[in-house]
């Protein structure tokens, strides 16, 4: 009989109350920054994925236009000797050139010219 009283007012006290509700609260708490957490590293983790597929496409695609450019030319004129930009800059030693444009689509540029060539002036 001693312990239900005991037991009794232990758990029947607003001490008690006030006790659950802020271990509830707290262990509410808890469990939301948990999943906050995850959540956060889920998207970050997201993220990552999505921009190295996108890179790993990106240079694939280059890789794989770049063969296809090279394949062309050589199967059209097997002849034909591929430069890079310096050894084109070299061939006009006298003359002010420039390429001009992205790698890949550039256009070599007289800059001595006025105008350009096959369309005179007026």
């Amino acid at each position: 009989m001693k312990k239900e009283k005991l037991l009794e007012e232990i758990f029947d006290s607003a001490e008690a109350d006030d006790l659950r509700r802020a271990s509830l609260e707290a262990g509410l708490g808890a469990m939301q920054r948990k999943r906050r957490r995850r959540m956060a590293v889920r998207g970050v983790a997201t993220i990552c994925a999505a921009g190295l597929m996108a890179a790993g496409l990106h240079f694939l695609e280059r890789n794989e236009a770049e063969q296809h450019v090279s394949s062309i030319t050589n199967a059209a004129r097997p002849d034909l000797e591929i430069i890079n930009a310096d050894q084109l800059i070299a061939m006009f030693p006298n003359r002010p050139v420039a390429l001009i444009g992205p790698e890949g689509k550039q256009k070599l540029v007289f800059l001595d010219e006025t105008s350009e060539p096959g369309h005179p002036e007026n």
